[in-house]
């Protein structure tokens, strides 16, 4: 299964409770929990990380600003017990806040 990538500007953002407070967004009639966020230099490491987790059959959703990439985790394949390991990356969602990053 590929992620599917979609411009920023066509997502509803939105925050929910799940052991503390979480990103979400809704797109196309799904709802999606913030992975990670990527600088807008990171493009091709954002887009291996999706496609990593999207092999293991999660339905994962890349957006695309000019300030950065974002993977999103569909709610529907997380649970709280089920927490989303990005490969070499060390983080861990639920684990540790996203951080934003911003090129200069």
């Amino acid at each position: 299964m590929l992620p599917i990538v979609i411009p920023e500007i066509l997502i509803t953002p939105f925050k929910y409770w799940l052991e503390g407070v979480q990103e979400g967004m809704y797109h196309g009639n799904e709802l999606f929990t913030l992975v990670k966020v990527y600088g807008s230099d990171k493009r091709t490491q954002a887009y291996e990380d999706a496609c990593q987790l999207a092999d293991n059959e999660v339905q994962i959703c890349v957006t695309v600003s000019e300030l950065q990439y974002c993977l999103w985790q569909n709610l529907k394949s997380y649970t709280s017990s089920s927490k989303t390991q990005l490969p070499d990356t060390g983080v861990e969602h639920g684990k540790q806040k996203p951080k934003v990053l911003v090129s200069q």
